[in-house]
């Protein structure tokens, strides 16, 4: 008996003859990949509002706000689909918050700095997460 049968992993199979190491080269060209195909479904949306309410026809979009000024993102009672994600940036030096109007909305509410991403996503009827920020 071997020392790695002792240990209780002495019977682990080989890995298979066409196993090839992942380099950062392609972990890199993967990536870039994932990029593009991203790029090519999502919808990006530019706004220099400091209020601004989301609706049916930003769903599933990424919606960057440039203001330098403090941004108010208000969700409503809506028709967009439970498990719907929007995407939102601060592209500005203006802080984003999301409050919500007659929804209850969870997580942290605003960015914190420039160039902070938050997810929303609709989990029921009135009820939405964002997550990235902070309370």
């Amino acid at each position: 008996m071997d020392k790695l049968d002792k240990m209780g992993v002495g019977n682990v199979p080989p890995l298979p003859k066409n196993t090839k190491t992942v380099v950062a080269e392609d972990y890199n060209k993967l990536v870039d990949k994932i990029n593009s195909m991203i790029d090519n479904l999502t919808e990006f949306i530019e706004s220099d509002d400091t209020t601004y309410t989301i609706c049916l026809t930003d769903a599933n979009k990424y919606i960057t706000f440039t203001s330098d000024s403090a941004v108010t993102v208000t969700i409503g009672v809506n028709d967009i689909l439970v498990g719907t994600t929007i995407t939102l940036e601060q592209n500005g030096e203006g802080t984003v918050t999301v409050e919500g109007d007659g929804v209850t909305v969870n997580g942290g509410l605003s960015t914190p700095s420039q160039y902070t991403i938050l997810a929303l996503t609709k989990k029921s009827a009135t009820e939405w997460i964002c997550i990235g920020g902070t309370d």
